[in-house]
């Protein structure tokens, strides 16, 4: 109800942004490219999940599809795993 008020929320918002968003990207630099992928993948579905838990946000079809969509292609995108035969 103030400018102090409105200037503390703002400034909450950009540390909080600023800061993981920031700490996020530093870390993914350190990662494997398939779970750097799935980490900001599980970022959009916990925002999903509490926009709908917490805020009553509704879901559609389209959005559903399209994370089935992104989460499918990422699983067909990972690195293949070598069969370790025995030789003789």
């Amino acid at each position: 109800q103030s400018w102090y008020g409105a200037a503390v929320l703002v400034g909450l918002a950009v540390i909080s942004q600023v800061g993981g968003q920031g700490l996020t990207a530093y870390a993914l630099g350190f990662l494997p490219a398939i779970f750097s992928s799935l980490v900001i993948f599980v970022e959009a579905i916990a925002a999903v999940v509490m926009a709908w838990l917490i805020l009553s946000e509704a879901v559609s079809v389209w959005q559903t599809l399209g994370g089935v969509l992104v989460l499918a292609s990422i699983y067909a995108a990972r690195p293949a795993k070598r069969s370790q035969g025995l030789e003789s």
